[in-house]
């Protein structure tokens, strides 16, 4: 059911709740919703409170960078809904901070799409590209504007797959316990003697885990400059199409570590971390994304996810209702399992 919020996903499937709450970093609330075939809202950065999640450690006051919390949910309806609940200053911010997200009550002809499905850096199954394909057929017959390809105006999915991943080693190697944190330094200077270390490798993540401040004042600066492209991009489009992951759950393995294990696209081995590669342009740019599932594959879901401009949260929501009227149902049960 995918990592993190695996399990919350795995019980909205089976009907057990309406409604639950998950975290996400490295895609722990898109990746599960599109293995299990449910909703999900990752927010735009700051505007859901983390408060009491774990990690960091219980009594934990600062906010973490990268990470949101959000809803997932058997409708697209649902997750407005509980946007509504969760979304708001927290802390001392209360006090002269209000939270007013736009509202998007659009037809579906209103809205411009960009539809980046595909990339050679992280190709995905034949199988499910087609499905994806149907949703945004789906949009446009309806009468939404719906461009294919990449983004102009942004580095590809590699770039930016690979600042997402020294800025979230950074992270990681910030809460790392002493004894794995020196190891990861001796990996550092291990990689510095190499000469330039690719960050989607062991080595790279040991370096990015361990960099200096100034290392990471200058990467968050690269990362503002690329949040002011994307939103040159959000001028000419009102959302983006992308892959959650290159394909639908995969089977559970532990064999090797995140970089040298290898999962099956198409027949061709890929590496496992590609499964974060789809997810990383959204949480390294602090965007809000929508996981909508769209279609089946040999029994297993496929979502979809919608991406909109910083704090255009409902933007996204309002897309997934649409598509929800548009595709087929899913299947799922209608009522949860009585008896609580």
């Amino acid at each position: 059911p995918g990592g993190s919020s695996g399990g919350a996903a795995a019980a909205l499937a089976a009907g057990f709740t309406h409604a639950e709450l998950g975290s996400d970093i490295g895609g722990s609330l898109r990746n599960p919703a599109h293995y299990c075939g449910v909703y999900s809202h990752k927010p735009s950065y700051g505007l859901i409170s983390l408060r009491g999640h774990i990690p960091g450690p219980p009594g934990t006051l600062s906010r973490s960078d990268l990470a949101v919390a959000g809803p997932m949910a058997r409708s697209a309806e649902d997750l407005k809904l509980l946007m509504d609940v969760l979304a708001a200053p927290s802390g001392a911010d209360q006090r002269a901070w209000q939270l007013q997200l736009p509202e998007c009550d659009w037809p579906v002809e209103r809205f411009r799409v960009l539809a980046w499905l595909e990339d050679p850096s992280c190709p995905t199954e034949a199988a499910q590209h087609q499905q994806l394909q149907a949703a945004a057929k789906a949009l446009q017959a309806a009468g939404a504007q719906v461009d294919y390809g990449a983004p102009e105006g942004v580095p590809g999915l590699r770039e930016q797959y690979g600042e997402f991943l020294n800025l979230l080693a950074a992270v990681m190697g910030g809460g790392a316990p002493a004894k794995l944190y020196r190891q990861m330094q001796w990996a550092s200077r291990w990689a510095r003697l190499r000469g330039k270390v690719a960050p989607d490798s062991l080595l790279g993540y040991a370096t990015a885990g361990t960099q200096s401040h100034r290392d990471w004042l200058r990467a968050n600066e690269k990362r503002e400059q690329l949040r002011a492209a994307w939103e040159q991009v959000f001028e000419r489009y009102d959302l983006i199409l992308m892959p959650v992951t290159p394909s639908p759950a995969p089977r559970h393995q532990h064999e090797g570590n995140l970089f040298s294990r290898k999962l099956p696209v198409n027949g061709v081995p890929r590496p496992y971390a590609d499964h974060m590669s789809w997810i990383a342009p959204a949480t390294l740019n602090l965007l809000p994304v929508t996981t909508a599932p769209v279609g089946m594959v040999d029994g297993l879901p496929v979502g979809l996810q919608i991406v909109g401009p910083y704090l255009q949260d409902r933007r996204c929501i309002r897309l997934a209702e649409h598509l929800q009227q548009l595709l087929p149902a899913m299947g799922y049960p209608e009522q949860p399992v009585s008896g609580s």
